[in-house]
């Protein structure tokens, strides 16, 4: 070390004698006397020429101990003149052993709402990603975080599953806005973000309903008034008149060059998720919103499989997301965790069928994908219970979400009579039966009747949308009224400006938005959907006064 030092002056003040052992400053001297003669050589040689050290921590796993340490020295010799995550964790390093606790760590020495964190964060997140087989460091971490108590959540990722469980532990012990969730997840747990994105089913009382459902899945608690609506529901029944039957929409479908994918269990609230997915596969998506038959069990609810068989329609069965709600992993199981922690992989089973689909679609084999369910589950059912205090004639099946009918049993407000069952449609449990481990089904609310049809085509590369004319003008008689082109063929084509959506008008290839209430001026950024496909972001366009256009003119 000492020779080291006499050889380049400016080391001592950067590098301390502790950093290495006497065997790696001896390793290094053997190599500044032998082909290298200053520190830029012997990163060449090591590292190669014009060699950038933030993108080189990509190849760590693959370095012997000893590059990792010459790594981690050069580190410390730039620290002070280099910005970002990997420098600082480095200064803050006494060693190499150190530096990947330091790598997970630093981050906290920053508040979330700071102006530089998202861009450390995002640099840490893709850093601790090359930090293969790290569970030590990963459980420490997702310990030692909760330190920040409930701001511990913003300093957590996606990346490994002890993460994204902390994730949800931070949901159910802390009370975010629900206002600012979705941009808290966007940040450290995109895929959950995805999940809780609105979908318009374009029927006030389902887009309620499932906003709501969705955020207290995952957040693990039913509020008063979401059960008031359960409640109201499970006695008005309204999907029976609110939506058509599965079989009718099955009818419907063309059976040419398709081929199908049954995912028991799916219910709407994976919607917005889809979408998402779908968005970035390059996959346009039809949505049909059905009812599965009552009670909800599968055994009632498969006479699409013949449906398709006729229609000459191949169909392939994923068992994996009813599986998880039935018989979840002992870290899934309810009695064992309060947690939903089964989210997680029910999102990777749905985007792992999605996948297939593109693939299926790209190799030309098919023209058309459909995904169907044959009944949704509910969770808070799960969370809520209650079991009726009453003996029935025969014990509850299915969680106890149904049972079979007779005519001593007392009549419930909350429960009908369906192909000879007693079907709950609020979150009770008849007596009897297994309590439902992780989710349940076969009773009759809104989660567990409503299921998707969901056809699949790839998106065309032409598809391509633009304003008739970006600038518009108001005045108190003139309303705001905007109209874009398409030169395919759209349906059901919406335009987005601040969470505001606006149904437009067919004509040709033309579509114009009445906005009413856009009423001041200046610029505008708007999102244009077809079926709820997010086809073109945050177009740009202008409101003006008619009367400044006019005094201008003047």
């Amino acid at each position: 070390y000492d020779i080291l030092v006499s050889m380049d002056n400016n080391i001592v003040a950067i590098l301390e004698k502790k950093l290495g052992t006497p065997s790696q400053w001896k390793e290094l001297l053997q190599r500044f006397s032998g082909r290298s003669k200053s520190w830029q050589e012997i990163i060449q040689s090591e590292f190669g020429a014009g060699s950038n050290l933030a993108y080189l921590f990509q190849n760590w796993t693959s370095w012997d101990e000893f590059k990792r340490w010459l790594y981690f020295i050069l580190l410390k010799i730039n620290a002070k003149k280099e910005n970002g995550y990997l420098y600082y964790a480095a200064s803050k390093a006494e060693c190499m052993e150190d530096f990947p606790r330091e790598l997970f760590r630093s981050i906290l020495d920053f508040a979330p709402r700071a102006e530089n964190f998202k861009s450390l964060y995002a640099e840490r997140k893709i850093l601790l990603n090359t930090l293969k087989n790290n569970d030590v460091e990963v459980v420490d971490f997702c310990l030692f975080v909760k330190c920040k108590e409930q701001d511990a959540i913003y300093y957590l990722t996606n990346n490994n599953q002890p993460e994204r469980e902390a994730i949800i532990a931070c949901l159910a012990q802390y009370n975010y806005p629900a206002n600012e969730l979705p941009g808290i997840m966007s940040l450290v747990y995109p895929e959950l973000a995805a999940y809780l994105k609105k979908y318009r089913f374009g029927i006030p009382v389902l887009d309620e309903y499932f906003d709501n459902y969705k955020l207290l899945k995952l957040t693990n608690r039913i509020t008063p008034e979401f059960e008031n609506i359960v409640n109201q529901q499970a006695v008005e029944r309204n999907y029976n008149h609110l939506v058509p039957s599965r079989s009718s929409i099955i009818d419907r479908l063309a059976g040419a060059s398709a081929c199908a994918f049954w995912i028991d269990a799916m219910g709407l609230e994976y919607l917005g998720y889809i979408m998402e997915q779908c968005q970035s596969l390059g996959l346009l998506a039809n949505v049909s919103v059905c009812r599965a038959n009552i009670p909800t069990i599968t055994s009632l609810n498969k006479d699409f499989i013949d449906d398709f068989q006729n229609k000459g329609i191949e169909i392939s069965t994923i068992k994996e997301l009813d599986e998880i709600k039935h018989h979840g992993k002992d870290q899934f199981d309810y009695e064992k965790t309060k947690l939903p922690l089964h989210l997680t992989r029910e999102l990777e089973i749905i985007a792992d069928v999605l996948r297939t689909a593109f693939q299926k679609l790209k190799s030309g084999s098919f023209e058309k994908a459909i995904i169907v369910s044959d009944h949704g589950a509910s969770r808070l059912a799960v969370i809520k219970e209650n079991t009726m205090d009453f003996e029935v004639d025969s014990k509850g099946t299915h969680g106890g979400r149904c049972c079979a009918y007779s005519e001593s049993l007392p009549q419930i407000q909350t429960a009908t009579v369906e192909d000879g069952f007693y079907v709950l449609a609020g979150y009770d449990r008849f007596k009897g039966g297994r309590k439902a481990s992780v989710e349940t089904h076969g009773g009759a609310t809104l989660e567990e009747v409503l299921v998707p049809v969901i056809e699949l085509t790839l998106r065309d590369s032409n598809l391509e949308v633009c304003f008739v004319k970006n600038t518009i003008t108001v005045s108190f008689r003139k309303k705001a009224s905007i109209s874009i082109f398409s030169k395919t063929k759209l349906q059901a084509v919406s335009l987005c400006i601040n969470d505001q959506f606006y149904i437009g008008k067919e004509d040709g290839s033309y579509w114009t938005f009445e906005m009413p209430d856009i009423k001041r001026p200046g610029e505008y950024h708007a999102d244009i959907y077809t079926n709820n496909n997010l086809i073109a972001s945050q177009l740009p366009f202008f409101v003006e006064k008619e009367s400044a256009k006019e005094n201008d003119l003047l």
